[in-house]
């Protein structure tokens, strides 16, 4: 099975080097903030509205 997850293995040292040598800054994103969770995950109405306004993306229902 390890073939299959080394890739993984390989993106999380690499990343880790990054963020060790303050290449990069990893930033916490909370799920509300997750625009394409509107495209993975099957959420409630209020949760799937707030992405669509973020990509500027028109519904063609009313949603108050």
């Amino acid at each position: 099975m390890h073939g299959c997850s080394k890739h993984i293995d390989m993106y999380f040292h690499f990343l880790r080097e990054l963020t060790k040598n303050e290449t990069i800054q990893l930033v916490h994103c909370s799920t509300l903030e997750q625009v394409v969770d509107m495209m993975t995950k099957a959420l409630k109405l209020d949760t799937f509205v707030k992405p669509c306004k973020l990509i500027e993306v028109c519904l063609l229902m009313d949603v108050n």
